[in-house]
Protein backbone atom coordinates (compact mmCIF):
# COMPACT_ATOMS: atom_id res chain seq x y z
CA UNK A 1 0.00 0.00 0.00
CA UNK A 2 3.09 2.48 0.79
CA UNK A 3 4.58 2.04 -2.54
CA UNK A 4 1.25 2.43 -4.17
CA UNK A 5 0.59 5.73 -2.47
CA UNK A 6 4.50 6.87 -3.53
CA UNK A 7 3.39 5.97 -6.96
CA UNK A 8 0.31 8.24 -6.68
CA UNK A 9 2.53 10.91 -5.75
CA UNK A 10 4.99 10.82 -7.40
CA UNK A 11 2.80 10.87 -10.79
CA UNK A 12 3.84 7.82 -12.04
CA UNK A 13 0.52 6.33 -11.89
CA UNK A 14 -2.92 8.09 -12.58
CA UNK A 15 -6.16 7.40 -10.95
CA UNK A 16 -7.71 9.01 -13.14
CA UNK A 17 -7.80 6.30 -15.65
CA UNK A 18 -8.47 3.44 -13.44
CA UNK A 19 -12.21 5.17 -12.25
CA UNK A 20 -15.43 4.79 -14.12
CA UNK A 21 -17.05 8.15 -11.84
CA UNK A 22 -15.26 11.09 -10.51
CA UNK A 23 -16.99 13.05 -7.29
CA UNK A 24 -16.07 15.20 -4.94
CA UNK A 25 -15.32 14.80 -1.57
CA UNK A 26 -18.81 16.12 -0.22
CA UNK A 27 -20.26 13.47 -2.09
CA UNK A 28 -18.32 10.48 -1.07
CA UNK A 29 -21.52 8.42 0.67
CA UNK A 30 -23.14 8.90 -2.90
CA UNK A 31 -20.33 7.21 -4.18
CA UNK A 32 -20.40 4.51 -2.04
CA UNK A 33 -24.00 4.27 -2.50
CA UNK A 34 -24.00 4.20 -6.09
CA UNK A 35 -21.54 0.98 -5.61
CA UNK A 36 -23.98 -0.47 -3.13
CA UNK A 37 -25.90 -0.62 -5.97
CA UNK A 38 -24.58 -0.86 -8.88
CA UNK A 39 -26.03 2.23 -10.26
CA UNK A 40 -24.86 3.61 -13.50
CA UNK A 41 -21.85 1.03 -14.21
CA UNK A 42 -19.95 2.47 -11.78
CA UNK A 43 -16.95 0.11 -10.90
CA UNK A 44 -14.21 2.39 -9.17
CA UNK A 45 -15.64 5.84 -8.23
CA UNK A 46 -12.42 8.48 -7.46
CA UNK A 47 -12.94 10.84 -4.50
CA UNK A 48 -11.29 14.30 -5.29
CA UNK A 49 -10.16 15.93 -2.33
Amino acid sequence: MERLLRLLQSGRIDPTRLATHSMRFAKHERGFEMMERKLDGIIKPLILF
